[in-house]
């Protein structure tokens, strides 16, 4: 290896592991919850598994989905029942069911990034309020992928319009995940 390659090697991994030290400092107030947001495709997988490795000893962590079921469009492995399904079985296998839960909202016909933020909104944690939210808890930090079952945009810098929302209307600290493999600077996205 040449010494530019091997420079360039240790670059991306002090700075995949500066990211992953972010995200434990923020968890360092003790037991916190994790928020991953799935949708089946490969970039979500990617963000579940960043998740997982984020998480501590006892961190709760949420999987969260916001489906639209229409049967004849979609793949089987992407209908909420079958993501349900798997995520629970590798859930269970890792950790204990205490420590972990599934949240599946049927959209019905609203857009997803509206769904995500009713979800999220700092409003309905508020015990005043007239309307909750799905999760027990406001989440201590989200993860979720680079772009969703649309894949890529033409503009490669270009992140997916669910992320977008995230990172600009969340009140949460937010990590876009592009992929596990350190690339330096393109492997992650955060929010603070």
């Amino acid at each position: 290896m040449s010494y530019w390659e091997e420079k360039h090697s240790e670059d991306s991994d002090k700075f995949q592991s500066d990211c992953i030290n972010v995200g434990h400092k923020i968890s360092t107030k003790g037991a916190n919850f994790f928020m991953c947001f799935v949708d089946g495709s490969r970039q979500s997988e990617i963000a579940f598994e960043s998740a997982m490795n984020l998480r501590r000893k006892f961190d709760h962590i949420n999987v969260f989905h916001a489906y639209k079921d229409i049967p004849d469009l979609q793949p089987a492995s992407w209908r909420h029942k079958a993501l349900e399904t798997k995520f629970d079985c590798e859930l269970t296998g890792r950790i204990p069911s205490t420590l972990y839960s599934l949240t599946f909202v049927d959209r019905r016909g609203s857009d997803v990034n509206d769904v995500v933020h009713e979800v999220v909104d700092p409003m309905y944690f508020r015990p005043e309020s007239n309307q909750r939210s799905p999760l027990s808890t406001p989440p201590d930090f989200i993860v979720m992928g680079h772009h969703g079952r649309k894949g890529q945009k033409e503009r490669k810098a270009s992140i997916g319009t669910t992320a977008d929302q995230a990172l600009r209307n969340i009140h949460y600290p937010c990590m876009i995940v592009k992929n596990l493999v350190p690339a330096g600077e393109r492997s992650y996205l955060m929010a603070v």
